[in-house]
């Protein structure tokens, strides 16, 4: 069987693309009909030209089989607060409560031309939500 995998774009303009896992349901695995990814969202840096960057943050939730929190992984095309461009920032990630995720960064970032920030998380089923922020930053 092969997944459709679908794109989306958000009111903000983030870009959402969607691809599912496929459960064929057996009543010996009931956690299989988990066929919904999660929820994924990205607050700050906002979209389009923010004035600086002080930290990223992000909401995350699964209603479902839960989220696979070792899954979670951010990148950005650019370097990142001594952190080499498409290496996983996501260690640097503290949780402020349940389903949110806090990277202050050390130097605040207060000119960048472009940048994209990519996040991804699977829930225990294995579904996965992925989103893009392109941003910039300009005084």
């Amino acid at each position: 069987l092969l997944a459709k995998v679908s794109r989306s774009l958000g009111s903000d303009g983030t870009r959402f693309v969607h691809a599912p896992r496929i459960a064929i349901h057996d009543s010996r695995r009931q956690h299989d009909c988990d066929d919904k990814r999660p929820t994924l969202t990205i607050r700050e840096p906002k979209r389009g030209v923010n004035r600086s960057v002080r930290r990223v943050l992000i909401g995350m939730d699964d209603c479902y089989s839960g989220l696979d929190v070792a899954s979670f992984t951010v990148t950005a095309n650019f370097d990142f607060d001594g952190v080499s461009a498409g290496d996983n920032l996501s260690s640097r990630f503290k949780r402020l409560s349940d389903g949110v995720f806090e990277f202050q960064v050390m130097q605040e970032i207060k000119s960048l031309a472009g940048g994209t920030i990519t996040v991804s998380i699977k829930d225990r089923q294995g579904n996965l939500s992925r989103i893009e922020r392109t941003f910039s930053v300009k005084q």
